[in-house]
């Protein structure tokens, strides 16, 4: 396989700003206390931490080749798995400014 080379590295990853890691934290919101959230739910955050203007498609194939998450299949998400999501997309995007003044 040689979709490794294009997984992102965690440690790679600047931190989120206090401000949108704070929001990110709140929108998680593990209600049930089993430190993971579903996939509906992580579909929502998704939606609101900058991926709203892409398609299903443009985000399926994201979270596959640059996450490993096959959202077919995985069913529960962990805050950490989460969060590099956003911090991958909004550093991606280069979209902090944009995302902070809405």
């Amino acid at each position: 396989l040689k979709m490794a080379r294009h997984q992102v590295d965690p440690n790679q990853l600047p931190p989120l700003p206090a401000d949108i890691a704070e929001d990110l934290r709140d929108a998680y919101n593990d209600k049930e206390q089993n430190g993971s959230i579903g996939t509906v739910h992580f579909k929502n955050i998704l939606h609101n931490f900058g991926f709203h203007a892409m398609s299903k498609k443009e985000i399926d194939e994201e979270l596959i080749k640059r996450h490993q998450i096959d959202l077919n299949k995985q069913k529960s998400f962990n805050f950490d798995e989460v969060k590099q999501v956003i911090t991958y997309r909004l550093m991606k995007a280069k979209g902090i400014e944009d995302e902070s003044k809405e």
